[in-house]
């Protein structure tokens, strides 16, 4: 294979999920500090007045948009680079990190969905190595139109390599 097949995570399917989940914990949160500020107002413990929820609910938004500006720019920064002989992860943003892994070297690859991957036709590929260092044994490739074409695809690779 001398052409080189650059995978990027699908943004949408990345971070919908995330925006759901924190703006879930955004809001439980918020609603139960202004019951508990409502329950000790009302039992007249003491006075507590509403100007509080203001900042929290600041707050609370700030840390929403700066998880998913964070999200993005690890979606956006990230590459998955398909190319003779290896697969690399390549991020580059305020700092450069990549990685490689031989054709060779991968032992399984494994697609993941779950129902929010299946309605958008996405999923996660992990790609296993025999490596003893377990933050490098496996690489997540998230959020991937066709994954199963992409399994397929690297499972090709491994079997060519191998020959």
């Amino acid at each position: 294979m001398s052409d080189r097949i650059v995978i990027k995570s699908n943004w949408f399917n990345t971070l919908f999920p995330t925006f759901i989940r924190v703006f879930g914990i955004t809001f439980i949160v918020s609603i139960t500090f202004f019951l508990v500020l409502s329950t000790i107002n009302s039992l007249g413990l003491f006075s507590v007045s509403y100007w509080i929820m203001s900042p929290i609910f600041v707050i609370s938004i700030l840390i929403l948009i700066g998880l998913i500006i964070d999200d993005v720019m690890t979606i956006m920064c990230t590459n998955y680079i398909f190319e003779q002989g290896h697969l690399r992860y390549h991020y580059k943003f305020f700092h450069e990190e990549s990685h490689s892994v031989q054709y060779k070297q991968i032992t399984d690859v494994e697609v993941r969905r779950d129902i929010w991957d299946r309605i958008c036709r996405t999923g996660t590929l992990l790609v296993h190595t025999g490596s003893d260092n377990d933050d490098k044994s496996v690489m997540r490739i998230r959020s991937v139109k066709e994954p199963d074409l992409l399994h397929d695809h690297i499972q090709h690779l491994i079997k060519s390599e191998t020959v």
